[in-house]
């Protein structure tokens, strides 16, 4: 796990499979956008923040899967660090029998993995809300809608927005052809939204850092 620097004070945890940002409210305090996976992150994270100095103090969680809300749970005992997520999200994560069709496949024993990644929200971000103030800096929300019912990205104070899985960087979609995505037409319909976004810089979580968006979105 590397330290990335995005701009001013967007950072992000450079990881093999993802990427994930978080901002510097001060020299110690964060606010984390996405927790990456439980196992192996979670190791990885007991490492990272101590070495550089960091803790914590909120997350922001664009959706609950696995590789995204692993370890929100876990930063609330540890640090006692406060959640937000979008309405939806939140009350998937809230019960193990409403996560467990997000992976429809799995049979109930191997679903149990899935209270890894369940988690209790402090904030709930309504459906259209587009600002949150939140551990004292001010965040701005994007509705992303497709990959799951309730994704959400986060812009934070430098202007930095982070899509989640709204797109795949170039290295996942050599592999990935046809990523994961709950509604198609809905999914396209947020790709086409991006184009219209003017931020300084961009964040995937799957993986990377693009200053422009429209090949990602063409591709």
């Amino acid at each position: 796990m590397e330290l990335i620097h995005i701009k001013g004070g967007t950072w992000a945890a450079d990881t093999k499979g993802l990427t994930i940002p978080f901002y510097k409210l001060n020299d110690r305090d964060i606010v984390m956008l996405d927790t990456g996976y439980a196992r192996p992150q979670r190791e990885a994270f007991a490492e990272f923040l101590p070495e550089h100095g960091l803790r914590p103090r909120g997350v922001i969680i664009s959706h609950t899967h696995r590789d995204h809300s692993g370890n929100a749970e876990y930063f609330k005992k540890l640090y006692g660090s406060l959640t937000a997520a979008g309405e939806y999200e939140a009350k998937v994560a809230s019960d193990f029998n409403l996560c467990r069709p997000t992976y429809g496949s799995m049979t109930i024993c191997e679903a149990d993995a899935l209270r890894d990644f369940l988690y209790t929200t402090d904030v709930a971000i309504a459906p259209g809300q587009d600002r949150i103030s939140f551990c004292g800096a001010e965040f701005g929300i994007l509705q992303l809608p497709g990959h799951t019912p309730g994704q959400i990205g986060t812009v934070t104070p430098d202007g930095v927005a982070y899509l989640a899985d709204a797109l795949m960087g170039e290295t996942m979609l050599e592999f990935a052809k046809l990523p994961t995505v709950d509604d198609h037409a809905e999914d396209r319909r947020t790709k086409e939204s991006l184009r219209s976004l003017k931020y300084d810089k961009y964040v995937l979580a799957h993986k990377g850092v693009p200053d422009d968006l429209g090949a990602l979105i063409d591709r």
